[in-house]
């Protein structure tokens, strides 16, 4: 007669596998198949946990399935490198509040500089520090980056979008306990050349555009003057349906703006930068213009016919194919307005957000009330006034007023 089993004990030995595939076995007290395995759970630290089943294989299927979701990155380390835990942040801010134009350029930025770039996303996130981001960054400063076959030197503001993206991928994983600390914040200043400040147009040089534009049958110069008149952002005169224009009062609603991916390529219509609506009074010369696109457009139309994109139905700026014209198509479109202006050798590739400069400078200049100046182009405050946009122009004598655009055009 054999020797009775110890109680407490399994009935059977444990049925173990190769490391990492845990083990199965019986429990003679629960009745129950067990299963047990060291995983580490979305990217927790590894800890033992445990399955139990009525039969050996529903148990090995749970212990399979429970393998499955653990986040198994580095088994000898246990540790996500940066590429892998920028890859978790982006699915977690997939599924956020922002915009998904802001979703798009934000996840092509992170992919290509810190998910791509070798220099900072195989490091293993515990074993970051800050010397490693400083020499990454710096990097970027030296090298810039190459369009077409011309190389250029990151913005500031660039440089600072890679620390900032950065710093909150980190900042997550610690706030999940992936990682104990973030490095990103104790790098030292990464020092950037500054890049060029944004220029206005003396109200001679605005008028010269201007008349410019009325004066021919070129494609999107209403748009140039929409910009250049009304002082509205670029996106919100691209986004701007016919149905906002009131011919009758004279009197343009900006309600939308239009949203575009990283590239310029258009996606789609959303609310205007700072949710702001607000209703601009169009000079005659304006009005002149968009009643003119508005033949233009269905003279297009016409000729496309099934090719027509409806997508996009209702826009005021719509290309030959009724698509809304890409960021570099206007900015092309600009440059060879300036240049048959005679405005090319003083303005050399002028910005399309340089017409928005404009319209605030001249109208300061003009003694329209800063208050006026910020409701018409839609800030929250003055700060962005005072800070970007107000640049000294030559003074021009009149009365302050909405009509200072006709009478700049008029002197």
């Amino acid at each position: 007669m054999s020797a009775p089993r110890k109680r407490g004990r399994p009935a059977a030995k444990p049925d173990k596998r190769a490391n990492g595939d845990g083990s199965v076995y019986w429990v003679d007290k629960r009745g129950r198949w067990v299963g047990a395995i060291t995983v580490a759970i979305d990217g927790g630290k590894p800890q033992r946990r445990f399955v139990s089943a009525t039969s050996e294989s529903d148990c090995w299927k749970k212990l399979h399935a429970l393998k499955e979701r653990a986040d198994i990155l580095d088994l000898t380390t246990k540790m996500p490198t940066i590429a892998q835990l920028a890859r978790q942040w982006l699915d977690n801010y997939d599924r956020g509040h922002a915009e998904a134009s802001t979703r798009s350029i934000r996840a092509e930025r992170v992919t290509k500089h810190i998910i791509d770039d070798p220099r900072i996303g195989s490091l293993l996130a515990d074993k970051v520090k800050p010397e490693h981001v400083e020499r990454w960054l710096q990097h970027k400063v030296d090298t810039g980056y190459v369009r077409g076959t011309k190389r250029s030197s990151y913005s500031p503001s660039s440089i600072r979008d890679f620390r900032l993206d950065l710093s909150q991928i980190m900042g997550w994983a610690v706030g999940r306990r992936k990682i104990d600390w973030n490095p990103v914040r104790h790098i030292d200043a990464i020092q950037v050349e500054a890049s060029a400040e944004k220029r206005s147009l003396t109200p001679d040089q605005a008028a010269h555009l201007l008349r410019e534009c009325a004066g021919t049958n070129r494609r999107y110069g209403a748009l140039v003057m929409t910009v250049l008149l009304q002082g509205a952002r670029p996106g919100e005169v691209a986004g701007l349906p016919w149905a906002n224009i009131d011919f009758d009062a004279g009197v343009i609603h900006y309600r939308q703006a239009l949203k575009r991916r990283s590239g310029g390529v258009p996606i789609g219509i959303g609310a205007t930068k700072t949710k702001k609506q607000r209703s601009i009074t169009a000079p005659t010369i304006l009005l002149d213009a968009l009643r003119h696109e508005r033949k233009v457009q269905a003279e297009l139309r016409l000729a496309a016919g099934p090719e027509w994109s409806i997508e996009w139905d209702g826009l005021v700026f719509l290309g030959s194919t009724g698509v809304p014209p890409s960021a570099s198509n206007l900015r092309r479109t600009l440059r060879a307005i300036v240049a048959d202006a005679g405005l090319d050798v003083d303005v050399d590739d002028l910005d399309p957000y340089e017409l928005r400069h404009t319209c605030a400078s001249v109208l300061d200049d003009h003694g329209v009330p800063v208050n006026e100046i910020i409701s018409q182009l839609g800030w929250a405050d003055d700060r962005m006034f005072y800070k970007h946009y107000r640049h000294k122009v030559d003074p021009i004598s009149g009365t302050p007023g909405a009509s200072a655009w006709e009478r700049i055009l008029g002197a």
